[in-house]
């Protein structure tokens, strides 16, 4: 077990850090410390200010604070994270008795508690406090270009305004509105048209999260009027079909979203509930019927 540690301490150590943690610089002195010791107690230091938040570095000119092990040669040992602040310098320390702890413990017990000493100075000293992660901005608003195929019709294109709203940090709702216009389907006694007006409404769950980036899954529907109508060569005569299309859909987002701006990409798939025929002379020639494909793709602002 110690050899592991030893391993993923090393390991942690040389790992690149991120920009936005704080650096730290492990410093360890005293006429108790044995050499013997040193390499184990360093180790565990750098892995518990890995754990801490910290990036260590070698460097203490350069770091943002330094966590010092003084081991005296009688008594507890001295833990200190120091900050310097303009002319002074703000320190968090305490007090380590290691009489009760056996000698293959020390390096495990000291690491412990400089790592719970490392993560009190996170919370209280300036500088070192942990930076809350930037959740995805509650609203969005835009406008998004959209489409829906049929495997028993037509296909549908236009474009939709948007509401969202993010109910938790994985959890949304999207609500849509908008147009669409069908491109043309030959008849036999002339060309049939389509505009539709409807609405969704689909809830959003994140199954990936990096950064500003997510892939979301989605399940919905969507309700619409749909109205069809014939343009008619002679000596045939037009008409007009109108009805309501119900679709239960599913789906997949990308989304990038930070304030300002927001962006997605959807995939979806459906089943109607409700399907409008077009007919020609009593025989069937196109309709918003069978499965579903739609494609969306919006922007629009986020605060």
């Amino acid at each position: 077990m110690g050899v592991l540690v030893t391993v993923v301490s090393m390991m942690l150590a040389q790992a690149p850090c991120d920009a936005a943690r704080p650096t730290l610089a492990v410093r360890l002195g005293g006429a108790g410390l044995l050499p013997s010791l040193a390499r184990a107690v360093r180790e565990e230091a750098l892995y518990e200010a890995r754990q801490a938040g910290f990036c260590p570095i070698d460097d203490e000119r350069a770091a943002r604070a330094t966590a010092s092990v003084d081991w005296p040669e009688a008594g507890a040992l001295s833990l200190t994270v120091s900050v310097p602040a303009g002319r002074s310098t703000r320190q968090l320390a305490r007090a380590l008795e290691l009489s009760a702890v056996p000698p293959d413990g020390y390096a495990l017990t000291i690491g412990a508690s400089l790592g719970e000493l490392l993560r009190e100075a996170r919370r209280e000293l300036p500088g070192l406090r942990a930076v809350e992660a930037e959740l995805a901005p509650a609203w969005g608003l835009g406008v998004a270009l959209a489409g829906e195929a049929f495997t028993g019709g037509q296909t549908h294109g236009g474009a939709d305004l948007f509401l969202r709203r993010r109910l938790g940090t994985r959890l949304g709702l999207a609500l849509e509105a908008g147009v669409r216009a069908a491109v043309p389907t030959e008849a036999p006694s002339g060309t049939v048209t389509a505009f539709v007006i409807a609405s969704g409404l689909h809830a959003l769950f994140d199954v990936l999260q990096v950064g500003r980036l997510a892939v979301a899954a989605l399940a919905g529907a969507r309700l619409g009027w749909l109205r069809f109508e014939g343009a008619a060569r002679t000596p045939a005569s037009g008409s007009v079909a109108t009805g309501w299309l119900a679709t239960v859909r599913g789906g997949a987002e990308v989304r990038w979203a930070t304030r300002p701006a927001l962006f997605f990409v959807r995939l979806t798939a459906g089943l109607p509930l409700a399907s409008v025929i077009a007919t020609d002379g009593g025989r069937r020639v196109t309709g918003a019927a069978g499965f579903e494909g739609g494609l969306c793709a919006g922007v629009g602002g986020a605060f």
